[in-house]
């Protein structure tokens, strides 16, 4: 029987499917941030690599991992967001690379098969309360030596203890909220959960910790670009300055996000 968790945040991406690319695509914060996951996936993934992706969104990631040679199966559970990717998929050069399927990671137990990475890109396993769960059967499905390359939010962020000079205590201490904090898009309200680089690896002992980098740890978040967009200069001096901080011991895991590449020993 299938598991359905969060149907709150699967209707707010799914409202979202519609404008999600005009929106965001134009972000430069937004294009920082995929060129530094991308950055590790081209560094780690083996050549023509067999890609799992978890909450694929509209494709994005799934059409550049397909320009890069690999195959992929992308997997997402908002029907507006695979109904988005799929027409992009249609009229791009990659139809051949990419297979979708409507699957929640609670359900990574139906698959058969094995991969040689598995990739889940800005915070989309942060909507479930069971993490353990799906990190349990992506060790089942990855090969002997595959990757697992996860965009998390962790508990803790920089940017939103900066907001407690505002006195803003709601925001600055947000993620700290038990049992998971309220989060709101497209009219919908849904739970989000935030978990340690440490929660993950203790997970999985059996597997090796590749990379760690802070997302977005000097570089604003997304939800303040329009404070930074007249700003390019400055924006783009917070970049060169998380490039030689993101990796430094407790910085890299109090970015808005993490980057955590694990490899199966």
């Amino acid at each position: 029987m299938k598991k359905i968790e969060n149907t709150e945040a699967i209707k707010a991406f799914s409202n979202q499917s519609s404008i999600f690319d005009a929106f965001y695509s134009p972000s430069p914060i937004v294009q920082y941030k995929r060129m530094r996951v991308r950055r590790l996936l081209s560094k780690y993934l083996k050549e023509e690599s067999k890609v799992l992706e978890l909450n694929s969104g509209t494709g994005e990631d799934a059409l550049w991992l397909a320009s890069q040679k690999h195959t992929v199966l992308s997997t997402d559970l908002s029907e507006g967001m695979l109904n988005t990717q799929k027409e992009k998929i249609l009229h791009s050069d990659y139809s051949g690379r990419i297979s979708t399927k409507a699957l929640s990671f609670l359900d990574l137990h139906t698959l058969e098969g094995s991969f040689d990475a598995i990739f889940s890109n800005f915070g989309g396993l942060n909507c479930t309360s069971h993490l353990d769960k799906v990190l349990n059967e992506c060790d089942r499905l990855l090969k002997p030596n595959g990757l697992l390359v996860l965009t998390i939010m962790p508990p803790n962020c920089l940017w939103e203890w900066l907001f407690a000079l505002k006195f803003n205590f709601k925001l600055a201490f947000r993620r700290k909220k038990k049992g998971g904090t309220l989060a709101h898009l497209e009219g919908e309200y849904f739970q989000t959960y935030y978990y340690t680089p440490t929660f993950i690896q203790e997970k999985l002992p059996l597997f090796q910790t590749e990379a760690l980098e802070a997302l977005c740890l000097s570089v604003p978040p997304e939800f303040l670009r329009d404070r930074f967009l007249p700003y390019p200069r400055i924006l783009n001096t917070l970049i060169q300055f998380e490039e030689k901080i993101k990796s430094l011991p407790i910085l890299r895991s109090i970015g808005d996000y993490y980057i955590l590449v694990l490899r199966k020993k």
